[in-house]
């Protein structure tokens, strides 16, 4: 198990997970999620699909990635 499925399973968010759970795109109601832990280990990068909110932010956790993510996707 990797640190970004036990960060989604802390926060009980629903998502696909992908490459081996280094990968996982939530469906929020207005647009999806994306937080990937990077290859090279001890952080990750996360984005929304909605154009304003599709800069990749780069972060030193997992929940915080989640979190932040969640929050631009709610953004209107």
């Amino acid at each position: 198990m990797t640190h970004l499925v036990d960060a989604l399973r802390i926060l009980g968010v629903h998502s696909q997970v992908t490459l081996a759970g280094r990968w996982a795109t939530i469906e929020d109601e207005r647009c999806r999620v994306h937080v990937v832990e990077a290859p090279w280990g001890g952080s990750y990068h996360g984005w929304c699909d909605d154009p304003a909110e599709r800069t990749v932010e780069h972060y030193a956790n997992p929940i915080e990635a989640i979190c932040d993510g969640l929050q631009r996707a709610t953004i209107e």
